[in-house]
């Protein structure tokens, strides 16, 4: 017998490329995005797209700057 990845209401995917389906809505996943499980849950607009477009894989970097330096142009 074949056992689906879907059978328990909550389990661990990392395979990205699965097509979500029309029995999978309600269901929580945590979708593996390279680093660690991100938790999912699967909603009706999400059927026939696949699990990988709903999780970031790209941290989004930002640069701090402290207040004690002050950013100053040069007049030309």
């Amino acid at each position: 017998m074949v056992k689906s990845l879907f059978l328990s209401n909550v389990s661990n995917i990392i395979n990205r490329n699965t097509v979500i389906l029309p029995q999978h809505v309600g269901k929580n996943l945590t979708v593996h995005n390279g680093k660690d499980f991100v938790k999912l849950t699967v909603l009706k607009e999400m059927i026939y797209y696949k699990l990988g477009e709903f999780v970031k894989t790209r941290k989004i970097s930002t640069t701090k700057i402290s207040n004690n330096k002050t950013l100053k142009r040069k007049k030309k």
